[in-house]
């Protein structure tokens, strides 16, 4: 423990220095900013390993999030995302040969409760580049599922550009998430969630 505290003291203390050269011996919590976010997109199903038996098919359909997010600031061109996301995929699964039924396919959904940490780098113009982690927490479903449980950590990859108005900021751009990198209860030929979307935040500075 002792280690531990020790680590995070230094940590703190180098991010802290870091920002004074950075920011003209600016406080590390300026503009800081407190928001919603929200996101629409399209979802895939993919596997790492081939599965040679299963003929089924899994179309992802569209993806809908929504959250809350804190950004701090670290420096002028560094600043780190902290927030929370409910997240609901839709995935249609058909069934393989030969099983025929007058319905043979069904809408699935999964629901995603996402812990994200992310690290957005920017220029002078307000343009960035993000990129970071997650945790995902599946949410129960109550009958039988085709699509396997994302509980884990993902990755995050973005970019896009912020727009200052006053004490608000709008940021917009391309997301993708890749759930279940690394799931806490893994299965053999685990299922990952990828999504592409465009993501939109609503931030007001605290400062």
């Amino acid at each position: 423990m002792k280690k531990l505290l020790a680590f995070i003291l230094l940590l703190l203390s180098n991010i802290n220095l870091y920002s004074q050269d950075n920011l003209s011996e600016r406080k590390i919590f300026d503009n800081s900013y407190f928001g919603i976010c929200t996101a629409f997109g399209r979802n895939q199903p993919i596997r790492f390993q081939t599965l040679n038996d299963d003929n089924a098919k899994y179309l992802g359909k569209e993806s809908y999030s929504i959250g809350l997010k804190y950004l701090l600031t670290v420096s002028q061109k560094l600043k780190i995302e902290f927030g929370t996301l409910y997240s609901i995929y839709s995935i249609n699964y058909e069934y393989p040969p030969p099983f025929i039924f007058i319905e043979n396919s069904i809408l699935e959904s999964i629901k995603i409760i996402s812990i994200p940490i992310i690290i957005k780098i920017c220029s002078a113009k307000n343009y960035y580049v993000s990129s970071g982690t997650m945790f995902d927490f599946s949410l129960p479903r109550k009958k039988t599922y085709y699509t396997d449980r994302q509980t884990g950590f993902g990755l995050n990859l973005g970019a896009g550009k912020i727009f200052l108005i006053n004490k608000f900021s709008i940021d917009i751009g391309p997301n993708i998430d890749l759930h279940s990198v690394v799931p806490i209860d893994p299965i053999k030929y685990q299922q990952r969630l990828i999504d592409v979307s465009i993501k939109v935040g609503l931030n007001y500075n605290l400062n």
